[in-house]
């Protein structure tokens, strides 16, 4: 199993959708899209529709105070880390676009050094 693991913010939800069809294009078969997003007034609305629709998708959301008191991007990353159940993980950021052989590519690199 490929975990593919994402931290977020509310600013960034405009993207959660793009990082959806980009999760769901990936050709590795068995795979987990794992979020935290950290939100100040409401969490993503997608992201939340979502996990409830397909459990491929671990979401969790983390109310803070406002932007300044947020958690740092590599917290929230170890925190996809400990939610993750794949023996290999992949890396997404909300704002870019992934190839569908993205983390096929990146787990065969892994198996290749492993060897």
């Amino acid at each position: 199993r490929v975990s593919v693991v994402c931290p977020t913010m509310s600013s960034r939800q405009r993207y959660h959708e793009q990082l959806w069809g980009c999760f769901e294009a990936q050709t590795w078969p068995d795979k987990e899209l794992v979020v935290v997003e950290t939100y100040g007034d409401a969490p993503s609305k997608f992201l939340k529709r979502k996990a409830r629709e397909d459990p491929r998708l671990v979401y969790f959301s983390i109310r803070v105070p406002s932007e300044a008191e947020d958690f740092n991007v590599g917290l929230k990353r170890s925190m996809t880390l400990h939610l993750a159940s794949g023996e290999f993980v992949v890396n997404f950021d909300d704002d870019d676009l992934y190839a569908p052989g993205y983390a096929a590519a990146m787990v065969g690199e892994i198996r290749t050094e492993a060897r």
